[in-house]
């Protein structure tokens, strides 16, 4: 039997060709159109999200601004209460000092004044006669308590000038340096004349001075005993005030005659 022959597929005409075309073009930019407006919707969702939220933030920073400046102002009222107590405070601390001062009626200078500063370390200085220890002790004190006065007015001052709080610490060491010049006198007087602070019982160098803030302590080995050893400590000398060393002699020697100028030149 004899197959019929295979018919032929005939080729789309142009117009179906352009209706094809057409239909892929109009799907294509329906595609587009939909993509644009789904893009356009996601857009304006974001910039209304993005708006909501700045609204929220702006109105949240208006009440924190609003809390912080009631906030600031009641502070602010505040520091000038305290500031206004602080300097009533500093007044009368100034004017109690000044009568107190005046009160006192003992002869002390005013260390924040330089001339009378100046006219009582001239007089310290011109006044360098042997005393005992207990008046070295005395003018110490009273040096000592001039300083802490000086202390006390750059401390409370903050109008102060930096010119003049370099001159009042200049005066304050140079009163620690003037009580520390009279103690070592005192101390080379004491040695000089060591057999008349010789203790009957133990046959040693002792002086013991105190004061309100100052302890004086002076020991030396004076026995002369030609059978000892070679070597003694014949001084240990500290002198303390307020806690801290002042100065410290070093240790001589006076074990036997050939050492003796030595200790007398020490």
């Amino acid at each position: 039997e004899t197959m019929p022959p295979k018919q032929r597929k005939s080729k789309p005409s142009k117009t179906e060709l352009e209706r094809i075309k057409r239909e892929d073009d109009e799907r294509r930019a329906a595609e587009e159109e939909d993509l644009r407006r789904q893009q356009e919707k996601e857009e304006e969702e974001r910039r209304e999200k993005e708006q909501q939220e700045r609204e929220e933030r702006e109105k949240h920073q208006a009440v924190e601004k609003e809390r912080f400046d009631a906030e600031k102002k009641e502070l602010d009222e505040i520091e000038k209460k305290h500031e206004a107590a602080l300097n009533k405070l500093k007044t009368e601390q100034k004017v109690k000092a000044k009568w107190d001062r005046y009160m006192r009626c003992d002869g002390c200078p005013d260390p924040s004044v330089e001339r009378e500063l100046n006219t009582y370390v001239s007089l310290w200085n011109d006044d360098m006669g042997v005393k005992e220890i207990g008046q070295v002790l005395r003018e110490c004190e009273q040096a000592k308590q001039l300083g802490v006065e000086l202390m006390g007015v750059v401390a409370w001052d903050e109008d102060m000038s930096e010119r003049e709080r370099n001159r009042h610490s200049k005066s304050i060491a140079m009163l620690e340096r003037m009580q520390e010049d009279r103690l070592d006198l005192a101390t080379l007087h004491l040695l000089q004349f060591a057999e008349l602070h010789v203790n009957e019982d133990s046959g040693n160098l002792e002086v013991t001075e105190n004061s309100d803030s100052i302890a004086f302590c002076l020991w030396g080995n004076a026995a002369k005993n030609p059978s000892s050893i070679e070597w003694v400590c014949v001084l240990d000398l500290a002198i303390v005030q307020g806690g801290r060393m002042l100065n410290h002699c070093p240790m001589l020697n006076t074990a036997n005659s050939s050492n003796k100028q030595r200790s007398e030149d020490c």
